[in-house]
């Protein structure tokens, strides 16, 4: 019962925060809506991780290798996402979106 009522909760958030992000898009511009959702993730994301686990400045080249590659295929993906609300309908745009989630999970 855990998992369905779970599976439930996921696909009602899942499925707001696609209109959420498709009425940003639309009002804002995709660009707009991507930059303003990057600069609250940057914030949040830093002040959380400086938190958590302290100063980054001894990680290796490597992790911030790995860490710039995933900021800017995010950015990217997302820009695409955005873009796509901005100019199709949010149903088919959200089924493409969660049927590409699904695949890669």
């Amino acid at each position: 019962m855990l998992g369905i009522l779970g599976g439930l909760l996921a696909a009602c958030f899942w499925g707001g925060a696609g209109t959420c992000s498709a009425r940003c898009a639309r009002a804002l511009g995709s660009l707009g809506s991507l930059a303003l959702g990057n600069l609250i993730g940057v914030v949040l994301v830093s002040a959380a991780a400086l938190a958590i686990e302290g100063s980054p400045l001894g990680a290796p080249s490597g992790d911030w290798l790995r860490g710039l590659g995933y900021g800017l295929g995010t950015t990217l993906g997302l820009a695409c996402i955005f873009r796509a609300y901005e100019l199709a309908k949010v149903g088919l745009v959200s089924a493409t979106v969660s049927t590409n989630g699904a695949v890669a999970a």
